[in-house]
């Protein structure tokens, strides 16, 4: 948390002098309301007009402290030690601040004289147009002015996170809440970004009680729906995005796109999820995942055509949007069109070759092609960006197979169990091979495992082969 200049200097002081502990002391109201009046009538006294205003407070602070340093050891109870205690320092600071702003007119009014309203105005501004570096900036301007509201702490914190500053937006909400703590909308952005710090349990308390305060704003179910949906409880998310819809009748696109995903997610091929994508489109046209996904939800229904048409589509849109055109290759491949699937799926590599499942497709392309080199080369760069991924190694295991090099599909078919124990096809699999390298007794041991896992084919093989 950037605390303004001068409660800042304050803080410092504290931490780096005359002021220590050995134990934690209560600090009194006493104690903070008499410093607090010694620096206000300071700065009432002070007729130097050639010192600006945070020069200003700034030694009226340090004359205050460092005259009171007596009395602040007989109110806090401590004796004067050598200590660095930081957040002693600090919450004396925040006191003295709190007790400043509301009581010491000319303290406010120097606040107020200053020049961050236009700084505000231009935070606001170059936030709205999606400028949070130079948002930030304007804010932060405004804490170098004294002038500190809850919502510029607010606003700042919502530039941080933008720029993916989600501990810094952290601790700018955090403040928020601490000058009102009736204040739903700052809770709402700090569970924003304690979700995006996978803080997800605190995430949800946060939308809970922004929620409690005003149960009349979209936002903060659209925003709780939204954290039900990526963790997966599509009932829950359903109804906070329709309330969310309900309560903003112009919401916005990503309401209805979350709402659609929630409903196919949760297997509700209906006309009514299509309206919703329809609806999220109509909103946000030049969105490519939005096209992308409602074509998923027609695959799903089967209705292939129109899948293909918005992955076509999403592409027009952006010739580099990946995922269409992985998708294209699915359908194409499903379909046995396997020199369209794989010029879809080549496509999709040359604009990014870091995802193992456009390697993985176009290996199972070419392994149905019969191109079992190639296919074997696809698969190892598969492997190589993914490792930990059992399945990729039974699909390398089917190509050392065809190629006859059973030992090393044994090899790959061992490391999948290794990774993942509980398929009994792969047992079964195994089994066949060692049967193929005349070792029964290990290919009946596989079968075995295989039946236990409920594999039919494993049950199978032991009847013909283990007896």
């Amino acid at each position: 948390m950037k605390l303004p200049l001068h409660l800042l200097f304050l803080c410092l002081l504290f931490t780096q002098g005359a002021f220590g502990q050995t134990e934690k002391a209560p600090l009194t109201p006493a104690t903070t309301l008499l410093l607090a009046n010694e620096i206000c009538d300071c700065v009432q006294k002070k007729e130097d007009k050639k010192i600006d205003h945070v020069e200003k407070i700034k030694k009226c602070y340090m004359k205050i402290l460092l005259d009171q340093e007596a009395i602040i050891s007989v109110e806090l109870g401590v004796d004067i030690v050598k200590s660095n205690d930081l957040e002693l320092g600090r919450q004396i600071g925040i006191e003295i601040f709190k007790s400043l702003s509301a009581n010491c007119p000319t303290y406010i009014n120097m606040i107020g004289t200053s020049n961050s309203q236009n700084a505000l105005n231009r935070a606001e501004e170059l936030r709205a147009n999606g400028k949070f570096e130079d948002a930030l900036k304007s804010y932060n301007a405004i804490f170098a002015g004294l002038a500190i509201d809850k919502s510029v702490f607010n606003a700042r914190g919502l530039c941080k996170y933008e720029l993916g500053d989600y501990y810094g937006a952290l601790a700018d909400f955090e403040y928020a809440i601490q000058k009102d703590s009736t204040y739903a909308n700052a809770y709402s952005n700090r569970g924003l970004a304690k979700t995006k710090l996978d803080k997800i349990s605190d995430g949800l308390i946060d939308y809970n009680k922004a929620i409690d305060l005003d149960s009349n704003i979209a936002l903060y179910y659209s925003n709780r729906g939204v954290l039900y949906y990526e963790n997966e409880y599509y009932e829950d998310a359903e109804r906070d995005l329709k309330k969310a819809i309900q309560k903003d009748t112009a919401s916005a696109a990503s309401n209805y796109y979350y709402l659609a995903q929630t409903m196919r997610l949760s297997k509700q091929f209906t006309d009514q999820t299509a309206k919703y994508y329809d609806k999220a489109i109509e909103l946000a046209p030049k969105n490519t995942p939005y096209l992308n996904d409602r074509g998923l939800f027609y695959w799903d229904k089967n209705e292939l055509p129109k899948a293909k048409s918005d992955f076509l589509a999403a592409i027009q849109m952006d010739k580099n949007y990946n995922p269409a055109y992985y998708n294209l290759s699915r359908l194409a491949s499903n379909a046995k069109q396997y020199d369209e699937a794989l010029k879809y799926v080549s496509e999709a590599i040359s604009i990014d070759s870091t995802y193992d499942i456009y390697h993985q497709q176009k290996g199972q392309i070419l392994l149905a092609k019969s191109s079992l080199k190639n296919a074997l080369e696809a698969f190892n760069k598969a492997i190589a960006l993914n490792e930990k991924k059992a399945e990729l190694y039974d699909d390398r295991a089917e190509v050392h197979e065809k190629l006859g090099a059973y030992a090393n599909a044994i090899k790959d078919l061992s490391t999948s169990i290794e990774i993942y124990s509980q398929d009994g096809k792969v047992y079964c699999r195994r089994g066949m091979l060692y049967l193929k390298t005349k070792n029964n007794k290990a290919a009946c041991e596989d079968f075995l495992m295989g039946k236990s896992l409920k594999n039919e084919d494993a049950t199978k093989a032991i009847k013909v082969n283990c007896k």
